[in-house]
């Protein structure tokens, strides 16, 4: 509620020019703000008051990673004092603060200090703008690294394990899970900002739609488990054929992040999510109530996956109070989604040996 925000279609103003549009210029009423995708470049100025007698140190980050063009202007005692241009479409390397997200230090003067910020991005444009004290930052940093660390350890344990029970059991349905949690785990971490960081910092052009790649992979071998696992091409030829064509169009829209404009895949490939997830849940509840027992682990794992998404939306739309486990609702959802699918899968294979044991007893018996 202290920022000013400035909408600009063209996306040709200048600093000086964004100041002069005095009337234009409107207050932002949501708590952490968020103008969907567009092709508007968006204006946000502050003041930042140092009451000591000595300037201060501070850091202005903006956690949102995947922002194509990020400007900064500190103006202070009628001069420019400092002046940043970042974005995801620069090499990490040239960052001068190397962190993960845009991370901008300005040492205030005594007295005003006018901060003006510029995004642009062929993405959404997200703003939840933060002033940290350096000792804060870091305190905070590290504990986001810590959390994120173990999400990343749990996700790539589960890939391992069940690569080599696939490979012991060659049993298909493990190759798509392997494939489900790599995607996923890959988009996280691009989305978040830790792969350009740590493992393509100079691959920009890959990291330009790798989102949206990861997405569609995803969203894919989600639809393809789903078939496989739920054996719908036994238990119901129309609802085998649904699936079947969703997953065709996630491959195809996989090949066409590599070729067709980042904002065109990214938001086709939002929009796929949801109906693909939705679907996968209600498939496993109608499989669960006919009788198929194999069922219930998946189920409990959509079913994870979804209320741990549905916090995080009400926390970013303000219904309940944002702290570390609402914030972090989805992460924890999507681990309980990953190991539950596992259960899930040795639960089938029980389930399987079972079928057959009972068989072989019953011709015997005969």
């Amino acid at each position: 509620s202290h920022v000013g925000l400035l909408v600009d279609a063209g996306g040709q103003l200048s600093a000086e020019q964004a100041m002069a549009q005095s009337a234009a210029w409107q207050r932002i009423n949501q708590p952490s703000p968020n103008f969907g995708f567009t092709q508007a470049a968006h204006w946000f100025r502050f003041r930042l008051d140092n009451l000591d007698s000595v300037p201060l140190s501070r850091y202005i980050e903006l956690p949102i990673p995947f922002i194509d063009d990020v400007q900064l202007f500190h103006n202070a005692a009628g001069q420019r004092r400092a002046q940043y241009h970042l974005g995801d479409e620069f090499a990490f390397d040239q960052r001068g603060f190397k962190n993960q997200n845009f991370v901008m230090p300005v040492t205030l003067l005594p007295g005003e200090n006018l901060i003006l910020i510029r995004l642009a991005s062929s993405g959404t444009i997200e703003a939840p703008l933060r002033v940290w004290d350096p000792l804060a930052f870091q305190q905070a940093n590290d504990h986001e690294k810590l959390v994120q660390g173990a999400v990343a350890g749990i996700l790539l344990v589960m890939v391992f394990y069940n690569l080599f029970v696939y490979l012991a059991t060659r049993e298909r349905s493990y190759l798509y899970y392997i494939g489900f949690v790599a995607s996923y785990m890959l988009f996280h971490f691009t989305l978040t900002g830790y792969t350009f960081a740590y493992v393509w910092p100079n691959a920009v052009r890959w990291n330009s739609f790798a989102i949206s790649t990861c997405m569609a992979a995803a969203t894919l071998f989600s639809g393809l488990f789903t078939s496989h696992f739920l054996r719908l091409r036994e238990f119901s030829r129309p609802a085998w054929r649904i699936m079947q064509a969703s997953n065709a169009f996630a491959g195809t829209l996989v090949l066409a992040t590599f070729v067709l404009p980042y904002g065109l895949t990214v938001r086709v490939g939002a929009a796929l999510t949801l109906p693909v997830a939705t679907a996968a849940l209600t498939l496993g509840y109608w499989r669960w109530v006919k009788g198929a027992t194999f069922a219930r682990f998946y189920c409990l794992a959509w079913t994870a996956a979804l209320i741990g998404l549905a916090v995080l939306n009400a926390s970013k739309l303000g219904l309940i109070e944002t702290n570390f486990w609402t914030s972090n609702a989805h992460q924890l959802g999507v681990v309980l989604l990953v190991v539950l699918l596992s259960f899930t899968l040795a639960d089938r294979i029980n389930h399987d040996r079972a079928a057959r044991v009972r068989a072989q007893e019953q011709a015997l018996a005969h």
